[in-house]
């Protein structure tokens, strides 16, 4: 059975940066991640862009995370933090997603990190309210890994939840979770031409000052609106779930974007059932934002 110091659970942006910080302190460290790359939804999911490292001017996140910020600008992969032209929260901070996984990884194995990729999480073993070691299983089977100390970054608290750690999930009335999303990235979208319509339909759009100044605000663009739209399309069949607004985010790069619009309701994402209903209604929701997009949005003609 291999040992370590430090065992962390979950190559997400958490998991690896607890693993740099440990590994940069001298500790034996293993990130064990279920997918063949780190970074977790920022980088499987589409999840972007990062949100927010400031509290109104003031950034408040910098160490190690902003550190891979750093790198990644200067490798031209990342814009770094702009004004959110949402105005939703105060600073949002594209990245190219293939890139982001690249840094990470190079950050981790620089300072003596290691990693265990495409493995999951299987069984914990506990003595004297300790976690003495975890099980795993990957293309070897199962296998038992040991540990001076544990760190849960699976996202869903499974290491903890396993263990026997007390917890809460969804609302304490009635255990209803948050609403799941499946985003959707999209090329090859014109830019200048969905500002141009947001600013002659300003009422159409959430939090967008009266002279749509905003949009031009930074060197990437973030929006929420299409209101009329997304209505439109609600009412002729064309969208079957229940959103108040479009939104999409570019990236680092110019004309791509990511689609968060999606909405799965009355699923529980920590249920293996639930999580592949989810996967097939989110793909189908995927499809239908995809035609109106095509069909109703400017600058989505040629995505």
């Amino acid at each position: 059975m291999k040992t370590y110091d430090i065992i962390i659970v979950g190559g997400g942006i958490s998991g690896t940066i607890a693993a740099i910080s440990a590994s940069r302190k001298g500790a034996k460290t293993l990130v064990v991640e279920k997918n063949g790359f780190l970074g977790g939804m920022l980088t499987a999911g589409g999840v972007g862009p990062m949100m927010t490292f400031h509290a109104g001017h003031k950034q408040v996140i910098k160490g190690i995370t902003e550190e891979l910020i750093n790198r990644l600008v200067t490798k031209g992969k990342s814009p770094g933090h702009i004004t959110d032209t949402t105005k939703y929260t105060y600073s949002v901070t594209p990245f190219d997603a293939e890139s982001m996984k690249h840094e990470m990884e190079i950050m981790l194995l620089e300072n003596g990190g290691n990693i265990l990729y495409n493995t999951m999480l299987a069984g914990v073993e506990i003595s004297s309210s300790r976690i003495r070691c975890i099980t795993v299983c990957n293309k070897a089977g199962l296998t038992r890994l040991e540990a001076k100390v544990f760190i849960d970054a699976t996202g869903d608290a499974d290491l903890s939840a396993w263990s026997g750690v007390e917890f809460t999930k969804g609302r304490k009335h009635d255990g209803v979770c948050q609403p799941m999303t499946m985003n959707m990235k999209m090329r090859n979208v014109d830019i200048g031409a969905v500002k141009e319509y947001a600013r002659g339909n300003l009422k159409d759009f959430l939090r967008i000052t009266e002279d749509g100044s905003i949009l031009d605000a930074a060197p990437r663009l973030s929006i929420a609106g299409f209101i009329k739209e997304l209505n439109t399309a609600k009412n002729n069949g064309e969208i079957t779930f229940n959103r108040e607004c479009i939104q999409f985010f570019e990236t680092n790069t110019s004309g791509e974007v990511i689609v968060n619009t999606t909405r799965i309701c009355g699923l529980d994402s920590t249920d293996p059932w639930d999580l592949t209903m989810a996967e097939i209604e989110g793909r189908k929701q995927v499809r239908q934002l995809t035609a109106l997009l095509k069909k109703r949005i400017p600058g989505f003609k040629n995505s």
